[in-house]
Order: C-alpha cells, then sequence, then structure tokens
C-alpha cells in the first residue's frame, strides 16, 4: 500500500524454524522448506505476477523507514520468489540488528516509538524470476534460531509507500550470454580409503507443543557415521544440536549441544572425547556453559567445566 500507510506487526518467537540450517555443507534438510508459514508469521509485499523474466546479482538492498516499541530489536528481511501454484523459495536475506545501525563497534539504542531509515543489506545471489512467478519481500523482527531473540517481545511499525523500498541489482540481459560455457559436471575428489560399518545420515526435526507454546529444532548432523580405516583404526562421532524457544517468551530460548568423537583400534587403543555445551540468556546477559570429557581405555584422564556471562551490550 502507497500513501502515509504504517503497518504494525508483532513477530512470532518461534518464527525462522522453517529457515534451514545456518551454516548448511549442502546435506539433506539444511535447505529452507517452502516459506509460505515463515511469510504468514512476517510483514509480506508480493509483486503482481512479472509480465517477463527478472534477473538480478549481487546484494539487494531493504531501505525501510521503522519504529520499535523496545529499544533492541533485530530486523530480519527475506526475499522470495513465489511460483504461480504460491510455492514461496527463499532466493536471500539479511538481517540488521537496530541496535548496530550506525556500526558494529557501537551500541546505538533505539528511541521508542521514533521513526528511523534504516538499510538492511541482503545476501549477495545471483537468481532469475521467471515470467508469471511474483516477488516477495517479507520483513520481521523475530528469526529463531538464526538471530538471537530481543529480550522482551517487539511491535514493529513500518511506513509503507516510498518511505520503505527495495533495491535489486538488475542485471540485463547481453548477447555474450547465448556464448557462456554450460556448467560440467561436479568434482569430488577421492576420499580417504574406509569401510563404512553404520550409516547415520542427517536428521533435521521441527517440534511443536501445542500445550506449552515450544517449538524445537533438533539438528543431528551426518559426521560420518561408524568407520574403519584400512589399518584397522575405528572412527565414531556424534553432533546433536537442539534448538529451543517458547512462544511468547524470548528469554526462553535455548541453545544446547552435544559431541562426541572415539577412535579405537583393537583391545590397546581406546579413547573418547565428549562435549557439551548450552546457551540461554536473560534481560542482560548471555550464559555459555560449556563441559569436556576425556576418557582413554574408559577411564577419565581429563574433565573440565566452563561457565561464561557476556553483557548483552545492545543485542
Amino acid at each position: 500500500p502507497g500513501g502515509t500507510t504504517v503497518l504494525r506487526h508483532r513477530g512470532q518467537d518461534t518464527a525462522g524454524v522453517d529457515a534451514g540450517v545456518l551454516c548448511a555443507d549442502g546435506g539433506y534438510g539444511d535447505w529452507p522448506g517452502d516459506q509460505r508459514a515463515e511469510d504468514g508469521r512476517s510483514l509480506s509485499f508480493t509483486t503482481a505476477p512479472l509480465a517477463e523474466p527478472v534477473e538480478f546479482l549481487g546484494h539487494p538492498l531493504a531501505r525501510l523507514r521503522v519504529a520499535v516499541d523496545r529499544p533492541v530489536c533485530p530486523l530480519v528481511v527475506r526475499l522470495c520468489d513465489v511460483a504461480p501454484d504460491g510455492t514461496s523459495l527463499r532466493v536471500t536475506w539479511g538481517l540488521l540488528q537496530l541496535s548496530r545501525r550506525q556500526g558494529m563497534d557501537r551500541s546505538d539504542p533505539m528511541e521508542p516509538g521514533r521513526e528511523e531509515t534504516v538499510d538492511v543489506e541482503l545476501k549477495a545471489v545471483g537468481h532469475r524470476f521467471e515470467a508469471g512467478h511474483r516477488i516477495r519481500v517479507a520483513v520481521s523482527t523475530t528469526f529463531w534460531p538464526w538471530a538471537w531473540p530481543a529480550p522482551s517481545p517487539v511491535e514493529l511499525s513500518l511506513a509503507c509507500g516510498e518511505e520503505s523500498v527495495l533495491e535489486l541489482p538488475v542485471r540485463a540481459a547481453s548477447p555474450a550470454d547465448a556464448a557462456l560455457a554450460a556448467f560440467g559436471p561436479p568434482e569430488v575428489p577421492a576420499g580417504v580409503a574406509a569401510e563404512t560399518l553404520e550409516r547415520r545420515p542427517t536428521s533435521r526435526r521441527i517440534q511443536q507443543d501445542t500445550t506449552t507454546g515450544e517449538a524445537a529444532v533438533v539438528f543431528d548432523w551426518d559426521v560420518g557415521g561408524r568407520t574403519r580405516t584400512p589399518d584397522g583404526l575405528v572412527i565414531d562421532g556424534g553432533n546433536l544440536t537442539t534448538y529451543s524457544i517458547r512462544e511468547g517468551d524470548p528469554l526462553s530460548a535455548r541453545v544446547v549441544t552435544v559431541q562426541s568423537q572415539s577412535l579405537r583400534r583393537g583391545d590397546d587403543y581406546d579413547v573418547l572425547i565428549e562435549t557439551e555445551g548450552e546457551m540461554t540468556s536473560t534481560a542482560d546477559g548471555f550464559l555459555v556453559t560449556m563441559r569436556l570429557d576425556a576418557r582413554d581405555g574408559g577411564h577419565r584422564v581429563a574433565s573440565r567445566q566452563w561457565v561464561l556471562d557476556f553483557p548483552r551490550d545492545g543485542i
């Protein structure tokens, strides 16, 4: 909508669970799925179907006129490609911590209710929106677990019309495009020779408890399973991370990661390392606890625990 329209939005704390893996390495389950649910949890703006294809290459930029009712707030912008059947593909995204809008080296809390124009740079990407598809921009103040939530729920006010725009680095077609070489098959180097004893493929589950309002993303990462090298060394390990949050309570955000790695060969070599970490927050700080145990032949030979407390410093 144009003119002087101002839209208000209070994000769900569970928004972001469909975002995919933050540090994806190309494995199954890493990529974000259909974004329609996420679009519905955001302030979304969608063009009419495109009359002709639109290609762009580079960093899209969202210039937004906003106000918030809290001094600290992340601002997330997603750019999506909406197919004729309604499927929403996330093309790229950007995040601006509003308290860092003047630079990452300083904290400038927002003045509640005061409008400001901010720039949110999206990740660089090349993409082609086909004719008949629509371009969608979705704005939110929550994106768990990619962005740690503000200490308390935030209401966003967004001025529409000419006050807020998307700058898309459109790439014009070139006659040289027809001469571009096609991509060949991917080059995959030979791996280390090893026998697979047990495969444990990546599992990524989204769990929601409708009685408590808690949502959790449980990411069981494939770190190779259990393998044996030609010299008889058996290697095993695991990496399980759980991100949880309760709707309406941003201070309930919690990350727990449990990892292990073992090396065994016959009866004379048996080493196991186990680690566990947890991160939570209060209104004033972040609390990180970590534990490490090392065992040799089943006997603990080293153990250590860390408890770290960091101020939020405008985050």
